[in-house]
């Protein structure tokens, strides 16, 4: 297998696993307990209303750091955010 071809074969992997964290991340913040709204979240993180909804619907990525911050905004783990990602 060719460099190319694992380059590609790592994007491919990439998309797919940043594709479902958007949709897991957007899943969590509906399931919490009183739903809070992506406005409360942007209030809570401090940013905007348009960068949750742009992250939330994969048209942003994360860092890692920001995603932990996203975690604790929701009070969830980010260590077992990450699992549940990799695991899929």
């Amino acid at each position: 297998m060719t460099n190319k071809h694992k380059g590609r074969k790592m994007k491919e992997a990439a998309k797919h696993t940043d594709l479902f964290l958007s949709k897991h991340l957007r899943l969590k913040r509906r399931a919490i307990k009183g739903k809070p709204a992506m406005a409360v979240l942007a209030a809570t993180m401090g940013i905007s209303q348009n960068l949750i909804g742009k992250v939330e619907n994969n048209n942003r990525r994360l860092d890692i750091g920001e995603f932990i911050y996203y975690c604790h905004a929701l009070d969830l783990d980010p260590v077992k955010q990450l699992r549940v990602v990799a695991a899929y």
